[in-house]
């Protein structure tokens, strides 16, 4: 649980920081094992958007996430979703 913490709290800034509340996490799986003195990276996806019903100016976003380590062995890999802040048009 610790290497998806800090994979999450990589993605938190470039993707949802300024957003709303975490709404999901889905298909959560870890890969290769993580070791003292390991660099752990993240990228992320966007999957889907779509504009909220209950919340006039807000949308639900979905992202993919995958954490690496070095080797560039895939250590976790999951799909969050967000209500985030929709850009003014």
């Amino acid at each position: 649980m610790l290497v998806y913490s800090t994979v999450l709290g990589l993605s938190v800034e470039d993707l949802s920081e300024a957003g709303g509340p975490f709404l999901d996490i889905e298909d959560l799986e870890f890969g290769a094992t993580v070791y003292d003195g390991d660099t752990v990276r993240a990228s992320s996806v966007v999957l889907a958007r779509k504009t909220s019903r209950s919340r006039p100016g807000w949308g639900v976003v979905e992202w993919a996430t995958t954490g690496r380590n070095q080797r560039d062995e895939v250590v976790v890999r999951y799909r969050r979703s967000n209500l985030s802040r929709m850009r003014p048009e």
